[in-house]
């Protein structure tokens, strides 16, 4: 009975399969050059419009009673985490 290593086989063909995507993308990438410009708008912003995605657990919000109560361990190591923020202070519209 012969055994045949296909391991290897399969090593060789990812390898020249990834070469070929890497080749094609560099060729790709020449030649667009520089002629590439992203979107604007018509004020000349640049259009990031689209789906954003926000994987992050930040929260957007202030924390709530619960919240603080919750985050009350964690002061020793991160002062003024379990205090409510204050809203910012109004700028004095007369200062210059």
């Amino acid at each position: 009975m012969q055994r045949h290593n296909f391991g290897g086989s399969l090593m060789i063909v990812a390898t020249v399969a990834f070469a070929l995507v890497c080749i094609s993308a560099s060729a790709y990438a020449q030649a667009s050059g520089s002629n590439w410009s992203p979107p604007m708008t018509a004020d000349g912003q640049p259009n990031i419009q689209g789906v954003w995605t926000n994987f992050d657990p930040t929260p957007f919000e202030a924390p709530n009673d619960i919240d603080i109560e919750r985050l009350g361990p964690l002061a020793d190591w991160f002062p003024g985490s379990n205090q409510p923020q204050r809203p910012p202070e109004t700028p004095d519209p007369n200062a210059s």
